[in-house]
């Protein structure tokens, strides 16, 4: 009999509902998560299932690889930032308009972990990598479908700086349609685990700046220009995301 059958609403959840590439011989839950109380080292443990079981010296952390985020205190809900500009645009060597531009960013925070199956016995290791930081942000523009938003994103965490570029969607190998008048960018700012353990005390989210502005492409074929104040001073974006200090529990 299932050891954990009380703890489950599904009629089938042998291995995940995934028996041809997993076993599970003993019925327990999945293996969890475990922080080292003196490095800090987060560790995947095939002997831990909960609190309960967790060795001496090492904290629980949880199931899911999310959970290390929740230990970090870096599972905020970080809200849009919008600007929205107005400006003049070069369409041809010839001839200008005007525009409204907008810039909208998003950030979400993941665990970046490798995960590997034993072809053996199906059991799953884990090792954390690191955390990454992703960026979105989202142009829109009126009247011309060539212009794009451009973007670079910074953060600072434990004394060393993390940049990224923020590039095009389009440019992935991958198709993806987009809404006309629409550019969209992305990136991902990753902090290495040897950088957060290094780090002693209370991990602080470092906080996040993406800037930019928009450049449109003339339609001559001429090049690409940015959008500006009085074809002078191009417009830009900042939007800066705080750092701030994780709840302790």
């Amino acid at each position: 009999m299932d050891p954990l059958a009380e703890q489950t609403f599904e009629p089938y959840s042998y291995t995940g509902n995934n028996p041809i590439m997993f076993t599970d011989p003993t019925g327990m839950s999945k293996e969890d998560w475990i922080k080292n109380d003196q490095t800090g080292e987060y560790i995947w443990d095939n002997k831990v299932t909960s609190e309960s079981n967790t060795p001496k010296g090492f904290s629980y952390v949880g199931k899911e690889d999310q959970s290390i985020i929740k230990d970090l205190g870096w599972n905020a809900d970080y809200k849009s930032l919008t600007t929205k500009k107005m400006g003049r645009v070069v369409l041809d060597e010839n001839s200008a308009g005007i525009t409204t531009v907008t810039a909208n960013s998003n950030i979400r925070v993941n665990a970046n972990v490798t995960t590997k199956i034993d072809s053996k016995n199906g059991e799953i290791n884990k090792t954390f990598n690191g955390v990454d930081i992703g960026i979105g942000v989202k142009g829109t523009a009126t009247g011309s479908e060539s212009i794009g938003v451009t973007g670079l994103a910074t953060t600072t965490f434990g004394g060393k700086d993390y940049t990224v570029g923020l590039r095009d969607v389009r440019f992935n190998k991958s198709s993806q349609i987009t809404q006309s008048n629409t550019s969209n960018i992305y990136g991902n700012l990753f902090i290495p685990a040897k950088d957060i353990y290094s780090k002693s005390g209370i991990k602080h989210f470092p906080g996040v700046n993406i800037n930019g502005g928009w450049i449109n492409v003339k339609s001559d074929g001429s090049g690409a220009v940015p959008v500006s104040r009085f074809l002078v001073f191009p417009l830009e974006y900042n939007h800066t995301y705080n750092p701030f200090s994780p709840k302790i529990n």
